[in-house]
This record gives C-alpha cells, structure tokens and sequence, in this order.
C-alpha cells in the first residue's frame, strides 16, 4: 500500500493533467447538454479524458525507446499518435450530425467533440496554458457566439412532402411558393401505383425560420393539398 502511495504522489503531473482534461471537457459537455444535444457532458469527458491518455502513451513511449540502447531500433512519433486520434473522432461526430428533410443537426457538436479531442491532447502533453485557452475560446464559441447566432436572419431550408390529386396541380403550388420569394432547390415526384394521387416532395429555400408560419398558412388554405407534412 506504501508503494502504491509513493507511486500517486510521484505520477502526480498525469492525474493533474487527466484532472483538467476532465474539466474542460465537462465545462464543453454542460453546454452542449443543456441544448439537449446527443454528445453531453459525460461524452465530452470521455473524449477529452481518451485523448489525454493517449497524449501521455505516446509521451512515455517517446522517453522509454530514447533510454533503449543504441543498436536497438525503435521509432515513436507522437505526432502520428495523435493524428491517429483526430482520425478516430472524427467517425465520432459523423454519429452525432442527424440529416433532417434539407438540413443538418448537430454539426456543432460534432465539431466540438473534435475541439475537445485537441484540448485533451495538449492537456496530456502538458501544454496547459494552450488547452485553457483552448477550451475558453471553445467555451467563448458555444455559449456568447451562440446566443449572438440567433439574431442573425438566415435562410431556412425545408422539406414539404404533399398529396396531390393530379400533375396539373404541381406548377399552381409551386407559383404559390415563388410568389413569396422562396426559392425551389429540388423538387420529387412518386405516383401512387394503387390510386389516382400522387405525392410531391419540394425542398424550398425560405428567408426566415418565422416564415414557417406563412408556408403552414399556405399549405391550409390550398383546397386541391389533400394532405401534407413539414420536414
């Protein structure tokens, strides 16, 4: 037990730096919880947690193939190591982004896992001012970059998926639509094989997320839209 003590307080210097990658990727993994995203604190930890570890694998590895002799062959590269970890993350958050009608959820986290996994690293190879500063500008991005995001007007991207009684009635509906100044990025026609209906599927360009409002309106009030639904 003595031994195992001596052993804590000489490795020190990694449970300092695996304790501030678990910081910052939990500090990264409240935010990104508190929006309700599907990567959250405990997976930005273990992130931030692997990465560190894998920075000081290849750290020890570096020191103990430098004490071997002389006819001994041995190369490690830290960089590669590395490398080899952002590969990985990067699978990683292609599982988070979820492709919704014409856009895209979770890009932001995906790319934060990515950030995280840097962080972890510089924190494993003991570059500690350079992580801090790492994960507050990462913190900066998240939090007050995206409350500032919300009042930028942008365009918004939607897939409207409605039930028509013939092809007469798909250039109407699409006149509607560029009346408003909506822009048609693609649009798809399938033909029920069983009944007279068929089913048009418009991606359209609106210039506001509140004129989602006026596309439900319109859909309404159409008379020949036997049914619809909003992606």
């Amino acid at each position: 037990m003595s031994d195992f003590l001596i052993n804590i307080t000489k490795h020190y210097e990694l449970f300092l730096r695996l304790a501030f990658a678990f910081t910052a990727g939990a500090l990264v993994g409240i935010e990104r919880e508190f929006h309700g995203r599907p990567a959250g604190i405990r997976t930005h930890i273990l992130v931030a947690i692997g990465s560190a570890i894998i920075a000081l694998i290849s750290l020890e590895l570096s020191r103990k193939t430098g004490m071997l002799s002389s006819d001994i062959a041995v190369r490690v590269d830290p960089g590669r190591i590395a490398a080899g970890v952002v590969t990985g993350i990067g699978f990683l958050g292609a599982g988070v982004i979820i492709k919704i009608g014409v856009s895209a959820r979770g890009l932001t986290t995906a790319a934060s896992l990515w950030c995280i996994a840097s962080v972890g690293m510089g924190f494993g190879f003991g570059l500690y001012a350079l992580s801090v500063f790492g994960t507050l500008f990462m913190l900066l991005t998240l939090i007050v970059l995206g409350r500032a995001e919300k009042g930028i007007q942008r365009n918004w991207y939607k897939s409207i998926l409605v039930r028509l009684s013939s092809s007469n009635e798909i250039g109407p509906l699409r006149d509607k639509f560029k009346a408003q100044g909506w822009r048609i990025l693609d649009l798809k026609i399938r033909k029920d094989k069983n009944k007279s209906a068929m089913y048009v599927e418009y991606d359209v360009r609106l210039n506001s997320k509140q004129e989602v409002a006026t596309l439900i309106k319109i859909l309404e009030e159409t008379d020949f839209i036997a049914s619809y639904r909003i992606k």
